[in-house]
């Protein structure tokens, strides 16, 4: 889990041509209408951000959209950012040279944001061209085609120098392939999860809490960008904390039995706390990208996490339930 109150990235000043690397589709199809849609997510896995660098202080969570369109010859980026506070001056869009926004990534300058002086926390950016992408900043490119399979990250630079500048980045957002009907990549998905079943994980042999049950939910919408996933848990022991793991790898990797049979300290890795009910027999963990939350392991999408074994624990590192992500 990242425990930095925001990722610092290198940015190159320079203009850089990113559509070397990325295959254009046929013109055919670019001349459809099309759109990409994703949504912008803290770049820190926990429930606030307190500062975007020394420039902008968030009163709640930031959020927001990152979208793509082609409507005939018009070429159309639009972020739209919500509930960012400023302090300063200079917060931009930021395109990494990678799918996620990672410490230390090359990123360069799409366009400035403007504060929405009648709301005091909102902004937005629209470029837009025809026949040919927007006239970036800081990136040349001849279709927003280009842009995809990137990341982009709303920050501020805090540190300039002759070629370089550093950007304390507090959202970012995959940016997905346009589709004509991006809708139909969504879904909305369930698993069960059990009691243990020996051997699978360390041999444990019992159930700490027999009446245990809980689902798994994974969802993500097509039109509007959104990843969501949910654990519900009931009938654990009062008494207790717990906490959510995961597998790093998938169950359909060959590695997988080995390491969890052998090794489960190599195999899970924990994502969070359970938000415990009322009686402390229940609980929850919930991450959706519309309100700006990040994913697990700062994965891009819901359909990531699929075929990753899902298992909450306590604090003696009892296992009381398990299940595969749909």
């Amino acid at each position: 889990m990242l425990n930095a109150s925001c990722r610092t990235i290198l940015a190159a000043l320079a203009g850089v041509a990113v559509a070397a690397a990325i295959s254009i589709l046929p013109c055919e199809v670019c001349a459809q209408n099309s759109t990409s849609i994703s949504t912008l997510r803290e770049t820190i896995e926990s429930a606030h951000i307190s500062a975007v660098g020394s420039n902008a202080v968030a009163t709640s969570k930031p959020h927001g959209t990152v979208t793509l369109r082609k409507q005939g010859a018009k070429q159309i980026l639009d972020v739209d950012v919500r509930s960012l506070s400023p302090s300063g001056t200079g917060l931009g869009v930021w395109l990494d040279q990678n799918s996620t926004c990672r410490p230390n990534d090359l990123v360069s300058l799409l366009c400035q944001l403007d504060l929405l002086v009648s709301t005091g926390e909102n902004w937005r950016a629209t470029e837009e061209a025809l026949n040919t992408a927007p006239q970036f900043l800081s990136v040349s490119i001849s279709d927003l085609n280009d842009l995809t399979n990137h990341a982009v990250c709303i920050g501020s630079p805090t540190m300039t120098g002759t070629t370089n500048v550093v950007v304390d980045c507090v959202l970012w957002a995959p940016i997905p392939a346009l589709l004509p009907k991006p809708g139909k990549t969504s879904f909305n998905k369930h698993a069960l999860l059990t009691l243990p079943v020996p051997p699978v994980i360390n041999g444990q042999l019992w159930a700490p809490a027999p009446k245990a049950r809980g689902k798994i939910t994974l969802r993500y919408s097509g039109t509007t960008g959104r990843s969501f996933i949910e654990v519900d848990a009931k009938n654990l022991l009062g008494g207790h904390s717990y906490s959510v793991w995961m597998t790093l790898t998938t169950v359909n990797d060959p590695a997988y039995p080995a390491c969890i049979t052998n090794s489960v300290s190599s195999c899970l890795t924990n994502i969070d706390q359970l938000t415990l009910s009322v009686s402390g027999k229940g609980g929850q963990y919930v991450r959706d990208t519309k309100v700006g939350d990040s994913l697990p392991l700062q994965f891009e999408y819901a359909d990531d996490l699929s075929n990753h074994l899902l298992v909450i624990e306590d604090e003696d590192n009892l296992i009381y339930l398990q299940g595969v992500i749909p």
